[in-house]
């Protein structure tokens, strides 16, 4: 389960009354971030209906409370990843070769659960 978390601080002058605010933001997968952020059934189910659609999704997140542990989703990335042009052929000679291939992906679990229902 990847997650990539960054630092950020933030500064404003507004004549004189100066404040920092430090906050990290992250991104990720996205049932890991939804998870970090204490859950959210609505983000849960955009990503399995996009999942549905064939689409892939990112979560992003940035700490909240001017502390570093808070976390609050801000949204879902949706995107396509199509599979690459050569992946036909590369399974085909894999079966030729005696490799039965086999892929499961998050997209395809949440296509079966969505299925199900």
């Amino acid at each position: 389960m990847s997650l990539e978390t960054n630092r950020f601080l933030f500064f404003s002058n507004k004549v004189d009354n100066i404040f920092f605010l430090f906050f990290q933001v992250c991104k990720g997968a996205p049932h890991v971030v939804i998870r970090m952020c204490g859950g959210h059934e609505k983000a849960s189910d955009a990503v399995m209906d996009n999942a549905v659609r064939g689409l892939r999704c990112l979560g992003v997140a940035r700490t909240k409370d001017n502390t570093l542990d808070k976390w609050e989703l801000c949204g879902l990335i949706a995107f396509l990843d199509p599979p690459r042009p050569d992946s036909g052929d590369t399974i085909r000679e894999c079966n030729r070769l005696g490799v039965a291939v086999k892929m499961i992906t998050v997209c395809c679990l949440f296509s079966y659960g969505k299925k199900k229902k």
